[in-house]
């Protein structure tokens, strides 16, 4: 078949580029037209992929200033994301603040770092220089490795025989369709082409369980993996601590150890089944103790941590590593560790990379590393190029030079069309992921998403035709790795449906506790006790389960009310509740750990996004929900007869508006004399009192807070005490909280006074018993009469403090 060209990804024209990323002299600015930017110490970036214009941020005073001004620029998917300081995890909470301020800034910069450190003897006095080349989280993109492989090949013909090219976890799993319908073998073949040096660990490759990692990974790559904190491994398998490979040769020889490590939230982003028996460490230690004795030994003259964890952690390594790249989170991200070794994040997708230059100057080591945006380029041949408008044809110099990899890229690409043309069944709207920027799909995971809401719905409606009918269906947000019509044309084909939902696990029911259930909606929230990697992991949930919460609470205390088919759920009650999901989240995953202590688990062996298709085969065409499954709100609390209460209103909207999703403009408030549950499509009683707000729909960015209102609810001086329900409408949404008491406004508490009589101790009298009159100066008997006063003005002001604080306890 004949085939015409098709863009491939990046975001930067022109070959002429490509040579002064070579020579090293500058990171590639983000179109060709671009001035080059001062550079913040460190910069943390949303997806790269997304082409995010965000101004960079102001730049910062580094320990040690770079002399160049050169700038650039998710078993289910549960990298972590934002700037993704590690909430609860102590080698991480000390970068929260800067990563985040860091975040609003885009593209990368040059973080320079030149230290001493013991290397092995050189044979002559000119320095060497290595360039090396890092990845992470390439996810599969093979639509991407062509003209990545233009920019790693570029840079090796600048300084032959002493370029490395390795990675760092997350080549594959949770894949693009093109790779993952053919259970990554594209993706291991061709980056085996593209001469990769080996890779650390990532919690992707152990998605099928560690057995699946040692034998069929291990055994189609051609290049080693290495983790340094993974304990219980067979001694016979190719991952290892560290993997050594040497540059140059005789005197000129530099041996550099890259020293894999992988996240050691492990256990919590793969099927618990999968790694048992085996025994996750934290990683900073694991690679200190590994350089450490490699410095020592003389084995290695230059070290490099490939740590798959986030840069707040990453970059604590110690004195003995020269050089950092961390992962997990796919971010482009720079910064320092505390010795001034270079540490970097260097994106997703293959889209960007990580260059580090490292000199060896005899006993010296110095290093710096930047990041930088893979250029667009185009393969000859894709049959998704539109060969017939002359506008839309790329210029020569777009055109990917490396043919062998253009060509396996076509033919898995063609291989992978072929299978997944099928159409599955039609929506009506958008279900896609959550956004921090507005265009970042899925970098924000903690906040409720119309398509992981539509797995869910799929889950759960599915189950009806069981013998075990689920409650409530739920989805874990890293498993929805794309919007679930990618081309929007309302028709979702297999491809489609397999790229948004690609890991293959079970689908499976437990049942748990309605207090359980309380537990596993706060176990969205970060803590030691469950997921560690962002601040909130949103679960995706059916219609049929909804709930309020606070905002502000600590953890353990978010979830005010739970309503499963419209009943409010006592958070004591011992009533069993089934629960449809992926056997991933059921076997808690993502730290949602209270799934262990469930009963009756019941895996079907069906698929689950075979379990999806086939819902919405039969759903076709679907509408969309776009209506919350959630709400935050406070201040529903104090209703008083005759007052204005304040409700604060969080979570009415959703993070994403495109393809025609709809964000609510208003918010009502309604009282009204009911004391049912939720209600959806129910007439709403009359309202005895009623406010309304605009809806501010800024992104709140990692958290589930989109859609902010506050509201003046006016009650009425007359309403009769009792207990009512509010009715909340924003857009599609409809909720209706019960059990809202109205009652009389709480008196102050009396004020305790001062008094002149003796009997309570006090006394208009001095003690020495003499008297004075009005406009007499008082006798000099010693007695301080200001502390008296100064001790009545106290017992006023702690009567008011106990009024303030009796009132704050009734909030």
């Amino acid at each position: 078949m004949s085939r015409a060209r098709m863009r491939a990804g990046g975001s930067v024209s022109a070959v002429a580029a490509l040579a002064l990323s070579a020579m090293g002299l500058a990171a590639l600015p983000a179109s060709a037209d671009e001035e080059p930017t001062p550079a913040p110490t460190e910069v943390v970036t949303a997806d790269p992929a997304e082409n995010q214009t965000t101004a960079p941020a102001e730049p910062t005073e580094s320990p040690e200033p770079s002399p160049s001004t050169d700038a650039d620029d998710a078993n289910t998917g549960e990298d972590a994301s934002g700037d993704d300081a590690v909430a609860g995890d102590p080698e991480s909470t000390e970068t929260t603040d800067e990563d985040a301020d860091a975040a609003k800034a885009t593209g990368s910069s040059k973080s320079l770092a030149s230290r001493n450190a013991k290397v092995g003897p050189q044979a002559d006095d000119d320095p060497i220089t290595l360039d090396i080349v890092a990845i992470s989280d390439f996810h599969g993109h093979i639509e991407n490795a062509p003209q990545l492989d233009n920019m790693v090949k570029a840079i090796e013909a600048g300084n032959p025989d002493y370029t490395g090219f390795v990675g760092n976890g997350d080549l594959v799993g949770g894949s693009a369709y093109v790779s993952a319908i053919a259970e990554d073998e594209p993706t291991i073949a061709i980056l085996s082409k593209m001469g990769l040096e080996m890779s650390s660990a990532g919690n992707h490759e152990f998605d099928k369980g560690y057995r699946d990692f040692e034998d069929r990974i291990t055994g189609l790559s051609k290049y080693p993996y290495a983790a340094a904190n993974v304990q219980g491994m067979d001694e016979d398998t190719a991952i290892a601590p560290y993997v050594i490979k040497a540059y140059g040769s005789g005197d000129s020889e530099v041996k550099v150890a890259y020293v894999g490590a992988v996240t050691d939230q492990l256990g919590t982003l793969v099927a618990p089944d999968g790694i048992a028996g085996l025994t996750i460490e934290k990683p900073v230690p694991a690679i200190n103790e590994q350089a450490a004795v490699l410095k020592e030994s003389g084995d290695a003259d230059v070290v490099v941590a490939l740590i798959h964890e986030t840069l707040g952690t990453s970059k604590q390594v110690g004195p003995d590593v020269d050089a950092v790249v961390a992962g997990h989170t796919h971010q482009i991200a720079e910064s320092t560790t505390e010795s001034g070794a270079p540490a970097i994040e260097t994106g997703q997708f293959g889209t960007s990379f990580g260059h580090i230059t490292v000199t060896v100057d005899g006993k010296d080591v110095s290093a710096e590393a930047e990041v930088t945006k893979v250029p667009e380029m185009y393969c000859e041949g894709d049959p998704a190029w539109d060969a017939e408008d002359p506008e839309d044809q790329p210029s020569e110099d777009q055109l990917v030079e490396n043919a062998e990899i253009c060509e396996a890229y076509l033919d898995a690409l063609e291989e992978a069309e072929e299978l997944g043309k099928e159409p599955v069944g039609e929506i009506i709207g958008g279900a896609d992921q959550g956004t921090n920027n507005g265009s970042d799909l899925g970098a924000n995971r903690g906040t409720e998403m119309t398509g992981g809401n539509l797995i869910a719905q799929a889950f759960y409606e599915y189950s009806q035709g069981m013998t075990i009918k689920a409650d409530f269906g739920i989805m874990n947000p890293g498993g929805v790795r794309a919007s679930i019509d990618g081309n929007g044309n309302g028709t979702v084909t297999k491809g489609e449906s397999f790229t948004a939902q690609p890991f293959g696990n079970d689908f499976a029911t437990v049942d748990i506790t309605g207090a359980q259930v309380y537990t596993m909606l706060e176990q969205q929230w970060a803590d030691e006790s469950t997921q560690t990697s962002r601040p909130m992991l949103a679960l995706g949930l059916s219609d049929s389960i909804s709930f309020t919460y606070d905002a502000d609470a600590d953890f353990g205390s978010h979830i005010k009310q739970v309503f499963i088919n419209n009943e409010l759920v006592d958070p004591d009650s011992s009533d069993l509740y089934t629960v449809a999901s992926n056997q991933f989240l059921l076997a808690g995953g993502d730290g949602f750990n209270v799934f262990k202590e469930g009963e009756n688990y019941n895996s079907t062996g069906l698929i689950d996004n075979e379990v999806f298709n086939d819902f919405l085969a039969k759903a076709s065409p679907h509408e969309v929900d776009y209506a919350q499954r959630n709400i935050a709100i406070t201040g529903e609390d104090e209703l008083y007869p005759g007052t204005t209460a304040t409700i604060d209103l969080k979570s009415l909207s959703m993070t994403y508006e495109g393809k025609g999703q709809p964000l609510p403009e208003t918010v009502d408030v309604s009282l009204v004399e009911t004391l049912d549950a939720p209600i959806q499509a129910r007439d709403i009683p009359e309202a005895v009192a009623s406010g309304s707000s605009a809806v501010d729909n800024t992104v709140t960015p990692d958290l589930n807070e989109t859609g902010q209102a506050v509201v003046d609810l006016e009650v009425p001086d007359d309403l009769d005490e009792g207990d009512y329900a509010l009715v909340i409408e924003a857009g599609t949404t409809v909720f209706q909280i019960p059990g809202v008491t109205v009652e009389e406004e709480p008196a102050p508490e009396p004020t305790e006074e001062p008094t002149t009589d003796p009997s309570d101790g006090g006394s208009s009298q001095p003690s020495d018993g003499s008297t004075t009159q009005p406009g007499e100066d008082l006798p000099n008997t010693g007695a301080n009469v200001a502390g008296f006063v100064v001790v009545a003005l106290l017992l006023v002001t702690a009567g008011g403090v106990l009024v303030a604080r009796r009132k704050t306890d009734q909030v």
